[in-house]
């Protein structure tokens, strides 16, 4: 993450240098929002944990005719607004303002000495989601400034933005903390909980439970490291009973993935011993998932191919592949498509067990699941 100081901001709002960018960091204490009656660009250049300095008399006139629409605008919750302390053109949402960034407002968006959000380019429905939760929090006292880097790319290239879709917590003359690059859901949710926690904010994780287990259930499969992180984090709430045994089972997963058998047994004995709570679709899927890691056998998939292609019929060496198939990265629906090609061709006992297998360890949420139980059934009755 990067961190950038005053004298940065105000190169990219004033959209005519490139230089000022300093290191990385994490700003603490971020006020959600400042008094905005005074200049702007005073009190941001004020020396950091400085009071910023008083309008002078001069300022009076400017201060006593913006005082109606600031106070209207505090009472609402803050705009974003100009140096004479008027409102800036923006339009309000259910988490507060919202502006598009432009050359003739660029400064004083950049420079506002509370708390914005900057969002570079456009954010997918979930995204979305998320970052209008935090804004919600804040009781929408949590600006949103949106950036089209293809209209203002001298912005981009003063703050080091690189990529797009992205969002940025300014606060205090800096880049406080960033989502880039990669957004997928957990890091998503890992940026709008530090948020949170910087702005002093309580996001109510309760709401999301389903939501964010899903995340969790789906990141398991490209990265298991990931979705622990989601799950350690769900773990400390106060959750049902039916979430806990989907969180327990979904541990049980990840562990195995990352090389931890015996942990995972551990789990999946904690909950077939809980009784019918025990059974259900998440539960099996951690136990078709252990089956399943114990048809592994040593060996390339270069080796179990060739096999495959001189000895179709044998059950062991489609085994053999198939178990190798699913336990790559992605290429668990070639598994299942190779594995009921051998059920369709020879309908033996061994052959149906393992397409059932894979069935039960796509789980109840993988985008193959229903097709698969479908074309299970389809070839045992067929």
């Amino acid at each position: 993450m990067r961190r950038v100081g005053p004298s940065a901001l105000r190169t990219a709002a004033g959209l005519v240098s490139k230089n000022g960018i300093s290191g990385h960091g994490h700003a603490a204490a971020i006020p959600l929002h400042v008094s905005c009656t005074r200049p702007m660009e005073r009190r941001f250049a004020s020396p950091a944990g400085q009071a910023p300095p008083q309008a002078g008399p001069q300022a009076g006139g400017q201060q006593g005719a913006a005082a109606g629409s600031s106070a209207a605008a505090r009472a609402k919750g803050p705009l974003l607004v100009s140096a004479s302390g008027a409102p800036l053109a923006s339009t309000s949402q259910p988490g507060g303002t919202v502006v598009d960034l432009t050359a003739q407002n660029a400064m004083q968006v950049l420079q506002n000495p509370g708390a914005v959000l900057l969002q570079v380019g456009i954010l997918d429905e979930a995204q979305t989601k998320k970052i209008e939760k935090l804004r919600l929090a804040a009781g929408g006292k949590l600006p949103l400034a949106r950036l089209d880097p293809k209209t203002l790319p001298q912005i981009m290239q003063a703050l080091q933005i690189r990529s797009e879709p992205c969002v940025l917590l300014l606060a205090r003359g800096q880049i406080a903390d960033a989502l880039e690059g990669d957004l997928s859901p957990n890091l998503v949710t890992a940026f709008v909980d530090r948020a949170a926690q910087a702005l002093g904010l309580k996001l109510d994780i309760g709401e999301d439970i389903n939501e964010q287990l899903a995340e969790a259930e789906e990141a398991e499969w490209t990265s298991a490291t990931a979705a622990e992180e989601i799950l350690t984090r769900l773990e400390s709430a106060d959750l049902p009973v039916d979430a806990r045994i989907r969180i327990v089972a979904a541990r049980a997963r990840c562990a195995l993935r990352l090389g931890r058998r015996e942990e995972a047994e551990a789990f999946v004995q904690e909950l077939t011993a809980s009784g019918p709570q025990g059974r259900t679709p998440e539960v099996k899927q951690a136990q078709a998932l252990i089956q399943m890691e114990k048809r592994l056998s040593q060996g390339e998939l270069e080796k179990f191919q060739a096999a495959m292609e001189e000895s179709p019929g044998d059950f062991k060496v489609a085994e053999s592949y198939v178990a190798s198939l699913f336990w790559i990265g992605g290429r668990e629906g070639e598994a299942f498509d190779t594995a009921l090609a051998h059920l369709k061709k020879h309908k033996s006992d061994e052959a149906r067990e393992l397409v059932r297998g894979l069935v039960e360890a796509f789980g109840p949420r993988h985008p193959r699941s229903k097709m698969a139980r479908k074309a299970f059934t389809n070839a045992v009755f067929a």
